[in-house]
């Protein structure tokens, strides 16, 4: 098993045993990766986000995907689990160049992610209310989001994942919590 977790640690981290997708360059600015990592539940996919250093160690990216993530739950909205993720060079060896050049931009430190949510969509802006009734507090996302100052939920994003029961939270790296 590859958990490399410590007992004091506040997330996990596992190591990536294989990339599975990158998702589309429309979803973000980040670019995201699907990885796969051995847990101690088993083996799930996760979303994997490559910060460069800049983004990192000056806009404190990882930092607001980890506080907002866990303070989301005080408000009891809903978020994908995180974990740090570590990504071997074995498994990065046949990337085209565009995920090469991302990976090498990428700070080389374990990278944050959250499990990955199967059978979702975005929600759309111009979706009734109605639609996140029995989903989501709209009043308890409206609070949560002034909180962390979160600038990023809206137009042209809205930064919520819809299943057929539940919405979730997610891209909290733009947030003002520092």
């Amino acid at each position: 098993m590859n958990l490399l977790i410590n007992k004091d640690s506040v997330l996990p981290i596992y190591e990536a045993i294989e990339i599975i997708d990158f998702i589309p360059e429309n979803s973000g600015h980040t670019k995201p990766w699907v990885i796969l990592a051995n847990t101690p539940e088993g083996l799930k996919p996760f979303v994997v986000k490559l910060y460069t250093i800049e983004q990192v160690d000056n806009s404190y990216c990882v930092n607001n995907e980890v506080i907002c993530n866990i303070l989301a739950s005080e408000f009891e909205l809903k978020v994908p689990k995180c974990a740090l993720i570590i990504i071997p060079d074995e498994i990065t060896m046949n990337l085209n160049a565009e995920q090469q050049l991302q990976l090498y931009n990428a700070d080389p430190r374990p990278k944050f992610a959250t499990e990955y949510i199967s059978n979702v969509n975005s929600a759309l802006i111009n979706l009734e209310k109605k639609h996140y009734k029995n989903r989501i507090s709209m009043e308890m996302l409206y609070a949560f989001d002034n909180l962390i100052r979160n600038g990023d939920r809206g137009h042209p994003k809205t930064n919520l994942l819809l299943t057929s029961e539940s919405a979730y939270v997610i891209d909290h790296e733009l947030a003002c919590i520092t």
